[in-house]
C-alpha cells in the first residue's frame, strides 16, 4: 500500500460515493437531514460536515466510513503498521477529525466495534460542548 498516493478531497470522496448509488444532492440532504445546498458545499470542499453526518451519509451511500472520513479505507488504516505511518497518511490526506498527534488513539479506536465507537464518540461530544468547542 502507497500511504503516498494521491488522496482525494472529502467533496471529492462524497461526489464518487454519491455517482455510484446515483444520488441526488436533494436525495442525500433528505436522507441525513440537512439543506441540498450544503450538501453542495460539502462537495466543493467549501464546508466541512460534523461526524455525525458523514456517518449518515457513508451508511445512506453504502461506502466505507473511514475512507469517506480520510480516503483510506477500514483496511487500510489497519495495514498502516506503526504510528508513524498513520500519521503521515493523515498529513497527505488532511482530514480535520484525525489530529496527527494523536494517532496512537487512532489506532486504538480502530481496534474497536463499530457500537463502542458510537459510544465514544458521543462522549467526546459532550466533552467538546463542555469546552465550547
Amino acid at each position: 500500500m502507497d500511504i503516498n498516493k494521491e488522496r482525494w478531497s472529502f467533496g471529492r470522496r462524497l461526489s464518487i460515493a454519491m455517482a455510484k448509488v446515483k444520488t441526488t444532492n436533494k436525495e442525500l440532504a433528505e436522507l441525513i437531514g440537512v439543506h441540498p445546498n450544503t450538501i453542495i458545499f460539502w462537495k466543493n470542499d467549501a464546508k466541512e460536515p460534523g461526524i455525525n453526518k458523514v456517518k449518515q451519509a457513508a451508511h445512506f451511500l453504502d461506502c466505507d466510513l473511514a475512507w469517506l472520513i480520510t480516503g483510506f479505507d477500514t483496511y487500510e488504516l489497519q495495514a498502516l503498521k506503526s504510528n508513524r505511518e498513520i500519521t503521515a497518511a493523515v498529513r497527505e490526506s488532511g482530514p480535520t477529525y484525525i489530529i496527527e498527534r494523536n494517532a496512537d488513539l487512532v489506532n486504538k479506536l480502530l481496534k474497536l466495534s463499530d457500537e463502542n465507537k458510537v459510544l465514544i464518540e458521543g462522549m467526546i461530544d459532550g466533552f467538546l460542548k463542555l469546552e465550547g468547542k
